[in-house]
């Protein structure tokens, strides 16, 4: 079983603004998905929401089938957050959706925002 990189990039106050919910990563091709966000950046009073979106069937809208939520600074042993796997049969526009709201604290700048990365598993 091989894994790719599908997307990547940083969560930082150029493209992300506080409470509003932005993208991170939209599938439309079929395959087994995974997401992984490093929090090593997170200050506190930060709080930070992912959601995770995927469609049923053809023509469906996405539903929520994925979410976490952390505050703060992040242990050092939890920095590497790692969300299940997310399969589809799809090959349509946003039959997966990765999102990504920064609900309090500040959204930092270049360099010092969140990385992370879709692979492709399969």
């Amino acid at each position: 079983m091989g894994v790719t990189l599908h997307d990547s990039g940083e969560v930082e106050s150029g493209g992300f603004t506080l409470t509003t919910e932005a993208s991170l990563s939209d599938i439309s091709t079929s395959g087994a998905y995974q997401l992984m966000i490093d929090t090593t950046n997170m200050a506190v009073g930060d709080r930070v929401r992912v959601d995770i979106y995927a469609k049923c069937l053809t023509g469906d809208t996405p539903e929520v089938v994925d979410w976490d939520e952390w505050a703060g600074v992040q242990d050092a042993k939890d920095r590497q957050k790692l969300f299940r796997i997310i399969p589809t049969d799809l090959a349509e526009s946003n039959c997966i959706q990765f999102r990504l709201t920064w609900l309090a604290g500040t959204v930092p700048t270049a360099g010092s925002g969140l990385n992370w990365k879709v692979m492709k598993i399969g």
